[in-house]
């Protein structure tokens, strides 16, 4: 075991922790929580949760159920990066399979020439090709990483990825090969970076091959897909202005948010923690030149990756930090910039609250901040476990940096306990500290007290109630009043129930089919929700019984018969169906009346009210809607 340079001791003090296994911790940790959220959307976009089978069935929430699937797919790119974690070689076989890696000693050496920055190594060729001089330095830094070859791709240079649970191997492309003889300090630099990855261990959860780092890569069609297309597709087959679908559009685009910034914020994170390794290391000169290499590569990746690349930071980024490697302003903001992402979060949350709140429940805007803010100040106060996890790991990383290496196979030995106590930098770690106990005492305010720090605007608008000390029970909301419609008894009087001989001269029991939807009038709601309904009446079938009750296929009564005029049966009805949170009231009232060829003319007025109650972080929701219309049918 060797003893630890003065360079590796340098680059130590003041490196962040790595946050990126933290973040995997907190995914392992949310899993149940988050399957249940998976769980209950799908209740809800299948009828089966808070919404109403009747009001899923409509066209925009067809457009959402199929969003549902896009929206799955960051969530198993991190299903999928944790298998990767479990099973290192596994991934090592597909990446070195699918990037075509070889050995060293399959590589055909290619001739020496004279390069224009030998380096610190004299004459570098010595009689040797670049091949084994990679080799030589890398036994010289980290004799238990591997080189790997690959001589077809020109959008990378280096690489890191696991060989197992505790080797480590750097695979190299063409470009680089053409940087190790032009500019040797440059390239070294480059190695050194990887290298830094190999110390905090990334190469299990970021690297090449890294379901993580796919994510980011890869976030602009994430953002078109789970962002953009839900809300075309409600424009084009939906009601886009419903408020529900609103709101759920809104919740789509939480999420994404949430899933991108806690992993991209690691990533950059442990990124500029390797350039910060690789600057402590080989100087800010040498970083400077491979950022530069870096950036002259990728030109000539495809459009999307010059777009969208979040799998690392903007390249100004990095020189910012390169130049001012190793002082307290830089070391700062690379210890907070991951912890600042899991705040984001909730403030992400919190901001999308109010316009979600605002559709949801239709409340005023300023009783809508109100009630974010309550929420936002219950899930800081729920994320405690997160922030104390933080805190710890914060202020105990400058003792378990020198170690954590060796988890990786590295062989060098770390300083005396002694030595690390003496060099504890107090004043950076407790400056960086400040942010999670910020957030921790937040957690621990009253309950109201995120409340009453924003009072709403006089204008008008409802104040918030305050919120109340002990939580109300979730419970179903009372069924639904009649609404106001025309063709809907105002009362619910019983109907006169028909006479026994009446009901058998009138009616002869038979079953019917929809041949065309003659006419379709909205009275209230939008004309969206009454197509939907519309389409289902289109292809019902329907049964007359010889109690006079006529149901449909598509859900629609039973209706009773009330009475008849002329040769026309008087039916109606009513249905209610309760959920936990919400109760849907039903009412029909229509008249069937016999034309000729045995077909028959049926005017339906349907009303339906849904009621909705709901209590979240101790706040009750309460919302209420109608759809009506009367229809003209031919039944045949």
């Amino acid at each position: 075991m060797r003893r630890a340079g003065p360079e590796a001791d340098r680059a130590a003090v003041g490196a962040p922790p790595p946050w990126l296994w933290l973040t995997l911790a907190i995914y392992l940790w949310h899993l149940p929580s988050r399957l249940a959220w998976w769980y209950s959307q799908l209740k809800d976009l299948t009828g089966h949760g808070a919404y109403t089978p009747e009001t899923v069935r409509a066209d925009g929430f067809i457009a959402l159920r199929a969003s549902m699937v896009i929206q799955a797919m960051p969530f198993l790119f991190i299903l999928a990066g944790i298998v990767g974690v479990l099973l290192p070689q596994l991934r090592r076989n597909l990446v070195e399979g699918s990037q075509h890696l070889l050995h060293p000693d399959e590589v055909p050496p290619a001739p020496p020439a004279p390069p224009a920055d030998p380096g610190p190594d004299g004459d570098p060729n010595g009689g040797e090709d670049s091949v084994r001089q990679m080799e030589r330095f890398l036994s010289r830094h980290a004799p238990e990483v591997r080189l790997r070859v690959n001589t077809e791709r020109a959008d990378h240079l280096a690489r890191v990825y696991p060989g197992g649970w505790r080797t480590t191997r750097i695979a190299v492309f063409p470009p680089f090969a053409k940087l190790w003889r032009g500019h040797r300090s440059a390239a070294e630099a480059a190695l050194l970076h990887e290298l830094g990855h190999h110390r905090h261990g990334d190469q299990h959860v970021s690297g090449i091959g890294s379901p993580f780092a796919a994510l980011a890569r890869h976030w602009l069609g994430f953002f078109a897909l789970l962002g953009l297309l839900p809300l075309l597709l409600l424009f084009a087959v939906g009601d886009a202005t419903a408020d529900y679908q609103i709101a759920q559009v809104i919740t789509v685009f939480t999420v994404l948010l949430q899933t991108l910034l806690i992993p991209v914020a690691a990533l950059w994170t442990l990124e500029l923690a390797a350039d910060r390794y690789a600057a402590a290391t080989a100087g800010r000169g040498s970083l400077l030149s491979s950022l530069e290499a870096v950036h002259t590569t990728r030109r000539v990746r495809r459009w999307r990756d010059r777009l969208a690349p979040l799998h690392h930071p903007p390249l100004r980024l990095r020189r910012w930090f390169a130049v001012r490697s190793g002082r307290f302003t830089a070391d700062l903001v690379l210890l907070l910039l991951w912890p600042a992402s899991v705040l984001g979060t909730t403030a992400v949350a919190t901001v999308m609250a109010v316009p979600e709140v605002h559709f949801l429940n239709r409340a005023a805007w300023g009783e809508s901040l109100h009630i974010a803010l309550a929420l936002g100040r219950g899930a800081i106060s729920d994320s405690a476990p997160e922030w104390l996890a933080i805190l710890a790991l914060l202020l105990l990383w400058p003792l378990l940096a020198p170690v954590w290496p060796r988890l990786w196979g590295s062989r060098v030995e770390p300083p005396a306990v002694g030595a690390l106590l003496a060099g504890y930098p107090v004043r950076l770690y407790a400056a960086a500290a400040v942010l999670p106990v910020a957030v921790l005492l937040a957690g621990l305010l009253p309950h109201g007290a995120a409340t009453a720090l924003v009072q709403p605007a006089g204008d008008g608008t409802a104040s918030a109630p305050a919120v109340s000390p002990s939580c109300p029970e979730p419970h179903a909301p009372a069924p639904p009043r009649r609404p106001a419609v025309p063709g809907i008894p105002a009362s619910a009087s019983p109907a006169p129930t028909p006479d026994p001989a009446e009901v058998q001269a009138e009616v002869q029991a038979r079953t019917f089919r929809t041949t065309v939807v003659v006419s379709a009038t909205p009275l209230l709601g939008t004309k969206a929700q009454m197509h939907d309904v519309q389409d289902r009446l289109r292809h019902a079938v329907w049964t007359l019984g010889p109690d006079g009750s006529l149901v449909s296929t598509t859900g629609e009564g039973p209706l009773h018969l009330t009475g008849s005029r002329e040769g026309v049966l008087l039916l109606s009805g009513e249905s209610t169906l309760t959920t936990e949170v919400s109760a849907t009231t039903t009412w029909w009232q229509a008249q069937l009346r016999p034309t000729a060829d045995h077909h028959a003319e049926l005017t339906l007025t349907r009303a339906a009210s849904q009621a909705m109650h709901a209590v979240v972080a101790c706040r009750e929701f309460d919302s209420a809607s109608t759809v009506a219309a009367r229809f003209v049918l031919d039944l045949s």
